[in-house]
């Protein structure tokens, strides 16, 4: 699957939207598997409340299967410290013995990438023309999630790790990043409490990213319940020398009508001594069979601006028939005093305090912060029993920011809209087949630009999977230049009895731009080849 692909290679954005395509298929043997997925790159991506969504449906839909207990286990792993205490607390007739489980995923994928570029004058000449060839990929991607559960009557406890590596081979070294490893420790009383540790995925009651750090939750009222939370950021690559932490409270509220629920949070990040961001925010959600709706408004009082603005829904028309939104405002990079040092030599906060009032920081790092705007909507719906139809409209504006410092301004994008269409279809060759027939539209200030895609997946012996795709985008912009990319590739999957799937793709990209006075031709063959174990 292309969206198992993407999620491997750690695009995330991509596999949501691959993932979300084949949820819009007729019902299908990777309908499971692609619900399940959702919420994994969700996950990922950052968006935990609408991972807990994905999840959530996923066993509302397949309360017993091969990756029922799996899916629970990950939800469990985001709803740590949410979860409340019955309502009566009766006493099993006969105490339940402790339960302790271990599973996960590991997958390893090896890439190997070659590009060739030759540049062609538009005008003949005797002098032979340049031709470069090189490796330009050759690295081993390793993902480990692993989960350790204790579930007693009393107790409900894990260990959960999830981390990456990459070992390449071209810049000779190895690099690593560890998203979770945390200890979750949890007493089902009357008023549950609940400790997590460790490294933790953030991006939840206010925390924009991953830190090292404790969770804390105790459950008040069986639909209130208090948290807070404190640690050290440990994405510092902005601040790499600054002595940074943060604390905050939040609350848990709900659920009510049985569909809404959500959050109200106070975060105070600290940097060098001096506010780095001080926010409150509120999260609303809203799911139920017909309809799935998640917001967000995060405040920063420091810069009494807002960060955040964030609304999300899908709502059912008629029988599979569905519309979606989405209008996203937020700042970029997130609001933060440490943004000041976005482009400059220094390392810390402390530095510029050197040479600068606190209050000119605030404005530099004003002047040094974006606002993105994206609003998109979208349809889907079946035609007949064989095929779907996909629709959506998507508009995206970055502003201008004004720099300072010695950092010079940079101009606003524009509204830069994109028109998507596709046809999907469904046992059209084979039983089980998927074909997606795509054609989108780009139009920009600076360029107008238009693909088509066109990607068949053909299961056989129950057991394999072939996958044939071809893809071309052609790009005109505004100095008269062109851009013309063709992709075609194919993929071979294999799943074992014991739940490893082997995994291989070819492909080659062929890449043209051409210019009034030359031409440049890229051709870059490519193919991986790896392996994933759901144990």
């Amino acid at each position: 699957m292309e969206g198992r692909d993407a999620l491997t290679r750690g695009d995330n954005a991509t596999a949501i939207r691959l993932f979300t395509k084949v949820l819009g298929l007729p019902k299908n043997p990777h309908t499971a598997e692609a619900q399940e997925l959702l919420g994994l790159a969700r996950e990922r991506n950052g968006q935990i409340d609408l991972a807990k969504v994905e999840y959530k449906l996923y066993l509302k839909l397949y309360p017993e299967g091969e990756g029922t207990d799996r899916v629970r286990q990950r939800l469990l792993n985001l709803t740590a410290g949410e979860v409340k205490p019955p309502t009566t607390l009766k006493e099993p007739a006969k105490k339940k013995k402790g339960e302790f489980r271990v599973f996960g995923t590991l997958s390893q994928t090896y890439f190997r990438g070659n590009s060739k570029v030759e540049t062609v004058d538009a005008a003949p000449s005797p002098v032979p023309q340049p031709e470069f060839s090189e490796v330009d990929q050759d690295a081993v991607l390793t993902t480990l999630d692993i989960t350790a559960r204790y579930r007693g009557r009393r107790y409900d406890n894990r260990f959960v790790f999830s981390g990456t590596g990459i070992n390449d081979f071209l810049e000779d070294e190895n690099t690593g990043r560890v998203s979770s490893a945390y200890l979750d420790l949890r007493r089902k009383v009357v008023h549950e409490f609940a400790t997590r540790l460790g490294r933790q995925p953030g991006n939840a009651y206010g925390v924009s990213g991953r830190f090292d750090g404790a969770l804390l939750g105790y459950n008040v009222l069986p639909k209130w319940r208090l948290n807070f939370v404190a640690g050290v950021p440990v994405d510092d690559e902005i601040a790499p020398d600054s002595d940074r932490h943060f604390y905050g409270l939040s609350t848990d509220l709900g659920p009510f009508g049985r569909s809404w629920t959500g959050n109200l949070y106070f975060i105070e990040d600290r940097v060098d001594g001096v506010t780095d961001r001080r926010a409150v925010g509120a999260e609303m959600r809203y799911f139920s069979p017909k309809a799935s709706l998640f917001g967000l408004l995060d405040y920063d009082l420091y810069f009494d601006e807002v960060n955040i603005a964030f609304l999300q829904g899908n709502w059912f028309v008629a029988k599979s028939t569905s519309i979606n939104f989405l209008a996203d405002y937020r700042k970029f990079p997130s609001l933060h005093l440490t943004n000041a040092l976005l482009g400059q030599s220094v390392q810390s906060i402390e530095e510029l305090l050197n040479s600068f009032t606190e209050e000119e920081l605030q404005l530099l790092a004003l002047g040094l912060t974006g606002t993105s705007k994206v609003i998109s909507i979208g349809a889907s719906g079946p035609i007949n029993t064989k095929f779907q139809w996909d629709t959506n409209i998507t508009t995206t504006e970055l502003s201008e920011t004004e720099g300072g410092n010695g950092i010079p301004p940079t101009e606003e994008t524009g509204s830069i809209t994109s028109y998507t269409a596709q046809l999907i279809g469904n046992n059209l060759l084979v039983k089980n087949d998927v074909t997606v027939t795509g054609i989108s539209y780009i139009k920009a200030r600076d360029f107008d630009a238009g693909s088509l895609s066109f990607v068949s997946r053909l299961p056989f012996k129950r057991r394999w999977r072939f996958e044939a795709s071809v893809k071309l985008y052609h790009q005109e912009n505004g100095d008269d230049s062109t851009l013309t990319r063709l992709l075609p590739a194919i993929a071979l999957d294999y799943r074992t009895k014991k739940n490893v799937t082997f995994e291989l793709r070819l492909g080659r990209e062929t890449t043209d731009i051409k210019r009034t006075t030359s031409e440049d031709k890229t051709i870059r063959d490519f193919y991986s080849v790896g392996y994933r174990w759901d144990f």
